[in-house]
């Protein structure tokens, strides 16, 4: 399995990065950042034979559609959100590839909400959700998602909410066990 991170470079999509190399789900790694000098760095500092730099402009839409189309889980990190959010999420639907995004912005976030597409033909409304309010760490649910998605445990296809297709428990525990949540259980 490949993933695509745009806006790899970010300090938010850092955390993330980490994580997913520390598992097994993917076995590429591509941090797409417009800095490739700096992706390299990364790749030196991580060294790890997963990873692979590309340079990916946010405003070269053929372009990301093409890295996009290469990798099986896109997630977003790239910033900021009112200038690059949605043509990221644009090019993702364009592609066909499951897309994971932190996205907090309000404005972006409204537009994202109302993105429409096409589905066997139909017009179709793409509802999409989005993490946030957690900044810096806001990109592991994110990272943890694609996990789910790489493992095959996300079964349900479409756009649906996170609480349609993903048991709360396979991301809270993950997040608890990293000292980012905590579940209290409380029995009545």
């Amino acid at each position: 399995m490949k993933i695509l991170i745009i806006g790899g470079c970010g300090m938010q999509a850092r955390p993330a990065i980490k994580r997913l190399l520390d598992g097994n789900d993917f076995d590429t790694i591509v941090i797409g950042d417009i800095n490739l000098d700096l992706a390299n760095q990364l790749l030196r500092e991580w060294d790890s034979p997963k990873l692979v730099a590309r340079r990916i402009d946010a405003f070269d839409h053929a372009g990301m559609v093409q890295a996009m189309s290469e990798v099986n889980v896109v997630m977003n990190c790239s910033g900021p959100y009112h200038l690059l959010g949605v043509r990221v999420l644009k090019a993702a639907i364009e592609a066909g590839r499951h897309f994971v995004d932190y996205c907090d912005d309000v404005t972006p976030t409204l537009e994202m909400l109302e993105i429409r597409g096409t589905l066997d033909g139909e017009e179709r409304l793409i509802r999409i959700n989005i993490t946030g309010n957690m900044a810096p760490m806001t990109s592991i649910p994110a990272a943890i998602g694609a996990e789910l998605l790489a493992r095959g445990e996300i079964s349900e296809t479409g756009v649906l909410p996170p609480e349609a297709c993903v048991p709360p428990q396979a991301v809270l525990k993950p997040l608890a066990d990293s000292g980012l949540a905590r579940i209290h259980e409380e029995v009545i």
